[in-house]
Protein backbone atom coordinates (compact mmCIF):
# COMPACT_ATOMS: atom_id res chain seq x y z
CA UNK A 1 0.00 0.00 0.00
CA UNK A 2 2.86 2.38 0.87
CA UNK A 3 4.44 1.71 -2.54
CA UNK A 4 1.20 2.59 -4.34
CA UNK A 5 0.55 5.78 -2.34
CA UNK A 6 4.16 7.02 -2.53
CA UNK A 7 4.45 6.17 -6.25
CA UNK A 8 1.18 7.95 -7.00
CA UNK A 9 2.23 11.07 -5.08
CA UNK A 10 5.63 11.03 -6.77
CA UNK A 11 4.11 10.81 -10.26
CA UNK A 12 1.52 13.47 -9.42
CA UNK A 13 4.25 15.87 -8.26
CA UNK A 14 6.40 15.08 -11.28
CA UNK A 15 3.61 15.78 -13.73
CA UNK A 16 2.30 18.86 -11.91
CA UNK A 17 5.32 20.72 -10.55
CA UNK A 18 4.34 23.65 -12.80
CA UNK A 19 0.94 23.83 -11.11
CA UNK A 20 0.33 27.34 -9.74
CA UNK A 21 0.05 26.17 -6.11
CA UNK A 22 3.25 24.11 -6.25
CA UNK A 23 5.08 26.91 -8.07
CA UNK A 24 3.97 29.45 -5.46
CA UNK A 25 5.13 27.18 -2.62
CA UNK A 26 8.46 26.40 -4.31
CA UNK A 27 9.14 30.06 -5.07
CA UNK A 28 8.19 31.20 -1.56
CA UNK A 29 10.61 28.73 0.04
CA UNK A 30 13.32 29.56 -2.51
CA UNK A 31 12.92 33.28 -1.83
CA UNK A 32 13.05 32.66 1.93
CA UNK A 33 16.38 30.88 1.48
CA UNK A 34 17.73 33.68 -0.72
CA UNK A 35 16.65 36.30 1.82
CA UNK A 36 18.34 34.45 4.70
CA UNK A 37 21.72 33.70 3.14
CA UNK A 38 24.73 34.12 5.44
CA UNK A 39 28.35 33.12 4.80
CA UNK A 40 28.61 30.98 7.92
CA UNK A 41 25.36 29.16 7.18
CA UNK A 42 26.49 28.56 3.59
CA UNK A 43 29.65 26.81 4.83
CA UNK A 44 27.57 24.64 7.18
CA UNK A 45 25.05 23.79 4.45
CA UNK A 46 27.81 22.79 2.04
CA UNK A 47 29.13 20.49 4.78
CA UNK A 48 25.71 18.85 5.19
CA UNK A 49 25.13 18.54 1.45
CA UNK A 50 28.46 16.70 1.07
CA UNK A 51 26.93 13.69 2.84
CA UNK A 52 24.43 13.29 -0.01
CA UNK A 53 27.09 13.28 -2.73
CA UNK A 54 28.62 10.09 -4.09
CA UNK A 55 31.81 11.05 -2.23
CA UNK A 56 30.07 11.59 1.10
CA UNK A 57 27.95 8.44 0.80
CA UNK A 58 31.02 6.40 -0.19
CA UNK A 59 32.94 7.77 2.81
CA UNK A 60 30.15 6.82 5.22
CA UNK A 61 29.81 3.37 3.65
CA UNK A 62 33.55 2.72 3.73
CA UNK A 63 33.64 3.68 7.42
CA UNK A 64 30.72 1.35 8.18
CA UNK A 65 32.32 -1.50 6.19
CA UNK A 66 35.65 -0.99 7.95
CA UNK A 67 34.07 -0.76 11.43
CA UNK A 68 32.03 -3.91 10.75
CA UNK A 69 35.19 -5.77 9.68
CA UNK A 70 33.95 -6.15 6.10
CA UNK A 71 30.65 -7.74 7.07
CA UNK A 72 28.87 -9.06 3.94
CA UNK A 73 25.55 -7.51 4.99
CA UNK A 74 27.10 -4.05 5.18
CA UNK A 75 28.79 -4.49 1.79
CA UNK A 76 25.47 -5.61 0.27
CA UNK A 77 23.74 -2.63 1.90
CA UNK A 78 26.35 -0.37 0.32
CA UNK A 79 25.64 -1.75 -3.15
CA UNK A 80 21.89 -1.28 -2.61
CA UNK A 81 22.42 2.32 -1.48
CA UNK A 82 24.70 3.16 -4.43
CA UNK A 83 22.08 1.66 -6.81
CA UNK A 84 19.74 4.48 -5.75
CA UNK A 85 21.96 6.89 -7.72
CA UNK A 86 21.11 5.01 -10.94
CA UNK A 87 17.39 5.29 -10.20
CA UNK A 88 17.76 9.02 -9.52
CA UNK A 89 19.52 9.56 -12.83
CA UNK A 90 16.81 7.74 -14.76
CA UNK A 91 14.02 9.70 -13.06
CA UNK A 92 15.73 13.06 -13.57
CA UNK A 93 15.99 12.35 -17.30
CA UNK A 94 12.32 11.37 -17.49
CA UNK A 95 10.98 14.54 -15.83
CA UNK A 96 13.71 16.97 -17.04
CA UNK A 97 12.76 19.78 -14.67
CA UNK A 98 15.19 22.73 -14.86
CA UNK A 99 16.92 23.76 -11.66
CA UNK A 100 15.86 26.98 -9.89
CA UNK A 101 16.78 30.04 -11.98
CA UNK A 102 18.92 31.65 -9.28
CA UNK A 103 22.64 31.68 -8.52
CA UNK A 104 23.42 28.42 -6.73
CA UNK A 105 25.76 28.27 -3.75
CA UNK A 106 27.03 24.79 -4.63
CA UNK A 107 27.84 22.72 -7.69
CA UNK A 108 24.60 21.26 -9.07
CA UNK A 109 24.34 19.91 -12.59
CA UNK A 110 21.61 18.14 -14.49
CA UNK A 111 17.91 18.28 -13.83
CA UNK A 112 16.12 19.25 -10.64
CA UNK A 113 13.29 16.75 -10.09
CA UNK A 114 14.04 14.68 -8.02
CA UNK A 115 16.51 15.67 -5.35
CA UNK A 116 18.92 12.75 -5.54
CA UNK A 117 20.57 13.89 -2.31
CA UNK A 118 17.21 13.59 -0.51
CA UNK A 119 16.44 10.13 -1.92
CA UNK A 120 19.90 8.69 -1.25
CA UNK A 121 20.21 10.12 2.27
CA UNK A 122 16.84 8.66 3.29
CA UNK A 123 17.68 5.25 1.82
CA UNK A 124 21.14 5.25 3.38
CA UNK A 125 19.86 6.26 6.81
CA UNK A 126 17.12 3.64 6.99
CA UNK A 127 19.30 0.81 5.67
CA UNK A 128 22.29 1.61 7.88
CA UNK A 129 20.11 1.94 10.98
CA UNK A 130 18.56 -1.48 10.30
CA UNK A 131 21.65 -3.34 9.12
CA UNK A 132 24.47 -1.68 11.05
CA UNK A 133 23.38 0.44 14.00
CA UNK A 134 20.84 -2.03 15.42
CA UNK A 135 23.55 -4.70 15.67
CA UNK A 136 26.12 -2.53 17.46
CA UNK A 137 27.11 -3.48 20.99
CA UNK A 138 28.67 -0.21 22.18
CA UNK A 139 25.59 1.69 23.39
CA UNK A 140 27.02 5.21 23.33
CA UNK A 141 28.36 4.97 19.77
CA UNK A 142 25.15 3.23 18.73
CA UNK A 143 23.05 6.15 20.05
CA UNK A 144 25.29 8.78 18.42
CA UNK A 145 25.13 7.01 15.03
CA UNK A 146 21.39 6.52 15.37
CA UNK A 147 20.78 10.24 16.01
CA UNK A 148 23.15 11.22 13.18
CA UNK A 149 21.42 8.90 10.69
CA UNK A 150 17.92 10.01 11.74
CA UNK A 151 18.59 13.75 11.34
CA UNK A 152 20.91 13.45 8.31
CA UNK A 153 18.16 13.27 5.62
CA UNK A 154 16.52 16.40 7.03
CA UNK A 155 19.77 18.36 7.22
CA UNK A 156 20.67 17.33 3.67
CA UNK A 157 17.21 18.29 2.38
CA UNK A 158 17.42 21.71 4.03
CA UNK A 159 20.92 22.17 2.61
CA UNK A 160 19.68 21.48 -0.93
CA UNK A 161 17.00 24.14 -0.54
CA UNK A 162 19.33 26.64 1.12
CA UNK A 163 22.01 26.19 -1.54
CA UNK A 164 19.33 26.78 -4.20
CA UNK A 165 20.05 23.48 -5.93
CA UNK A 166 16.44 22.29 -5.67
CA UNK A 167 12.86 23.29 -5.19
CA UNK A 168 10.89 22.06 -2.18
CA UNK A 169 8.85 19.72 -4.40
CA UNK A 170 12.12 18.16 -5.63
CA UNK A 171 13.00 17.25 -2.05
CA UNK A 172 9.55 15.77 -1.41
CA UNK A 173 9.84 13.84 -4.68
CA UNK A 174 13.23 12.51 -3.57
CA UNK A 175 11.84 11.32 -0.26
CA UNK A 176 8.93 9.63 -2.04
CA UNK A 177 11.34 7.79 -4.34
CA UNK A 178 13.34 6.73 -1.28
CA UNK A 179 10.19 5.43 0.42
CA UNK A 180 9.17 3.45 -2.69
CA UNK A 181 12.68 1.98 -3.05
CA UNK A 182 12.85 0.99 0.62
CA UNK A 183 9.34 -0.49 0.50
CA UNK A 184 10.19 -2.61 -2.54
CA UNK A 185 13.38 -3.81 -0.83
CA UNK A 186 11.34 -4.75 2.24
CA UNK A 187 8.87 -6.71 0.07
CA UNK A 188 11.78 -8.57 -1.57
CA UNK A 189 13.33 -9.40 1.82
CA UNK A 190 9.99 -10.62 3.23
CA UNK A 191 9.31 -12.68 0.11
CA UNK A 192 12.74 -14.35 0.38
CA UNK A 193 12.17 -15.13 4.08
CA UNK A 194 8.76 -16.66 3.38
CA UNK A 195 10.09 -18.79 0.51
CA UNK A 196 12.86 -20.30 2.67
Amino acid sequence: MLVIISSSLFCYLGMNYNNAKFTALDNAILQFMVDHTEKEITVLMNFFTFFGTIGGVSLILLLMIFISHFNKKIITAGVIIIAEYLINGILKNIYMRPRPPVARLTLAEGYSYISGHSAVSLVMSVILINVFVCNMKHKRIKNILYVFLVIMPFLIAISRLYLRAHYFTDVIGGWLVGIVYLSILEIIVLTRKLSM
